[in-house]
């Protein structure tokens, strides 16, 4: 598949191809690399069954959990475009991972997503429940193994993983990220499964969530004369920002206009991942040849043509989910989805 034809860009999506870089047919592909192992096959944990019985007992977990991500990880709208653009296994096994990979996802694993059993047990092991650290005994019905890698080790299943084409380059990096950052032993949960009334929120505040994605970057705008100067500065988070879905990319957009409010030039600078040509074995794909997210504070200047009469600035940062590029340049990328995660004005000086 081309950069053009099919969209990739969704929260928690795994969706890609050898095809996506040389243009050629869909067909079925290798599961994510060692390094981030597939999720526990369905075949060992009736899927069902045992969701109901996490349910019937932890109702407010399965409350946050039906409103989330993780549950319409095969069913929402961009995914399925996705999907249906490339029908690959290694896709369906992450979002879909209580249905038969190899075939089309029926309805009950579509409308399922990622559920109970997909995290909390073992493959092979549909009695012993993996739960997070915590003093005292436990009350469960159940077995119950507490480690304090569960987190880790288990988003890692679907959040770092390479490229289906045996390339060694990895399509989704957060574990890495997460890892070299000053938050390496904080765990995702304290991030995105925050803790309240004793229990830990299963909604996954992530790509969807606005206020969280707007906690998580400042943005300190100043001018000098026909000079802007942006610093952008990622806030508490612990992996590159955005993180994910390799389009995700922040669009910082700066509109002049003059003393009657029309606009006279745009500009745009982005913060994303940058794929282009490069010849490997004869033949030319694209590999992604500059990472510009946010790592860490950030400085942007603009220059203004200069005028006479007064100019005022309006300023915005997005957060984008690009859907396709069909270019190589970022101005022609299809958006999702967005959301503001700042603005402002500059009066003249």
């Amino acid at each position: 598949m081309k950069l053009g034809r099919a969209r990739l860009g969704a929260a928690l999506l795994v969706a890609s191809a050898s095809a996506l870089w040389r243009g050629e047919p869909s067909a079925a592909a290798s599961p994510p690399s060692s390094a981030a192992a597939s999720p526990p096959s369905s075949a060992a944990r009736p899927a069902a069954l045992s969701d109901e019985a996490c349910i019937a007992c932890h109702a407010d977990a399965a409350r946050t959990w039906q409103g989330s991500m993780h549950h319409a990880s095969a069913s929402n709208s961009a995914y399925e475009t996705a999907v249906y653009a490339e029908p690959l296994a290694f896709c369906r096994r992450c979002h879909a991972p209580h249905g038969d990979p190899s075939r089309e996802t029926g309805e009950a694993a579509r409308q399922a997503g990622i559920t109970c059993t997909t995290c909390h047990l073992r493959p092979g092991d549909a009695r012993t429940v993996l739960a997070s650290p915590r003093a005292g005994p436990s009350s469960a019905p159940h077995g119950v193994e507490r480690s304090a890698a569960l987190g880790q080790a288990v988003c890692a299943r679907c959040h770092e993983f390479d490229f289906p084409d045996a390339r060694g380059e990895r399509m989704q990096k957060t574990a890495t990220e997460h890892r070299a950052s000053a938050y390496a032993a904080v765990s995702c949960a304290s991030c995105h499964m925050p803790a309240a009334g004793g229990h830990r929120s299963h909604a996954f505040a992530a790509s969807r969530d606005a206020s969280a994605l707007a906690r998580a970057v400042s943005v300190d705008a100043g001018r000098d004369g026909d000079q802007l100067r942006f610093v952008l500065e990622p806030r508490g988070v612990g992996h590159a920002f955005p993180t994910g879905d390799l389009f995700r990319r922040l669009t910082l957009t700066v509109v002049s206009e003059d003393a009657a409010g029309r606009p006279l030039a745009t500009k745009r600078r982005y913060f994303g991942r940058v794929f282009g040509p490069v010849r490997s074995g004869g033949e030319i794909v694209r590999r992604e040849i500059a990472d510009e997210r946010l790592f860490a504070r950030t400085e942007v200047t603009f220059a203004l043509a200069p005028r006479t009469d007064p100019t005022t600035v309006r300023w915005q940062l997005d957060y984008e989910r690009v859907a396709f590029s069909p270019t190589r340049h970022p101005e022609d990328a299809v958006v999702e989805g967005s959301v503001t995660l700042a603005r402002g004005t500059l009066a003249p000086p």
